[in-house]
């Protein structure tokens, strides 16, 4: 049996800057200075891949916590953000203030294009993994996710729903199977490498022919599962499913028997006088 459970890439969130860094610059608690520097700015721009209204809540969160600095939230997937971003850089313009990403190679090139403003929170230093964060103090872990299969719970009998990654090419999906797509989505290229490097890439090959709903990010699949325009997803954020089923919404994750793949996540802010 195969298992991709500890195959995994990080979502990180990283402070922008042009300043390069060579050693992890001491702990930094939020200090009322510091908060106050922040304030004086008035905002902070969030670039992130989270699903929009996970996103929105962490930001009323930040927003609830320091009264006085707001929060704008721009949501993409991951693959769109690093092309925004560099887009911006290439035009001399420096919106974001933190950015979270899905594909970890984004955040390896832009601290190597010196993009990246060290920056480690105390909390970091003393609780985090030497593994999930960066030794130069760069980026750091901050979520943990699983990307499994999800079934329409009115569409689909509990006995009767695919139990692995194999299941899904059965002819009796074709047609009736939502995925999310790499080119957006940084999940979405973490697990079709976890997928094509444990199942061979023959196995996307199959899976095309089933005739499977493309959409871009890894938030649509469980959408789409639960509003019934396709009973089956391929993938898709365990998260958001999680909250839609919360809801009383028609779905259900299932945990592939081959393993799910996984991935985690980062969270920076700026250094002072930002925040």
């Amino acid at each position: 049996m195969l298992d991709l459970r500890y195959s995994f890439a990080l979502f990180v969130s990283v402070a922008l800057s042009t300043v390069a860094a060579f050693a992890a610059p001491s702990p930094a608690p939020v200090t009322p200075q510091l908060v106050d520097a922040a304030k004086q700015e008035g905002k902070v721009v969030f670039y992130t891949s989270i699903e929009l209204q996970t996103a929105e809540k962490i930001a009323k969160a930040f927003e609830s916590a320091y009264p006085g600095i707001a929060v704008q939230v721009e949501r993409n997937g991951c693959e769109r953000l690093f092309q925004r971003l560099a887009q911006e850089r290439d035009s001399n313009i420096h919106s974001a203030d933190a950015v979270e990403c899905s594909d970890m190679t984004a955040l390896l090139y832009w601290k190597k294009q010196g993009w990246l403003a060290p920056f480690v929170p105390v909390d970091v230093a003393e609780k985090w993994p030497a593994a999930q964060k960066d030794p130069e103090g760069y980026f750091a872990t901050e979520r943990f996710t699983l990307s499994p299969i999800a079934y329409n719970t009115k569409l689909v009998k509990p006995e009767d729903t695919p139990k692995s990654f194999a299941d899904l090419l059965d002819q009796k999906w074709t047609g009736k199977i939502v995925k999310a797509h790499p080119s957006y989505s940084g999940t979405i290229v973490t697990v079709t490498f976890e997928l094509s490097r444990e199942l061979g890439w023959d196995y996307f090959k199959k899976l095309g022919q089933q005739r499977v709903m493309q959409v871009q990010s890894a938030a649509e699949p469980p959408k789409k599962v639960a509003q019934g325009e396709r009973p089956i997803a391929a993938d898709g954020g365990e998260y958001f499913m999680l909250q839609i089923r919360d809801q009383g919404g028609p779905i259900e994750p299932v945990y592939p028997s081959e393993g799910t793949p996984a991935s985690s996540s980062t969270h920076r802010t700026r250094t002072p006088p930002g925040c």
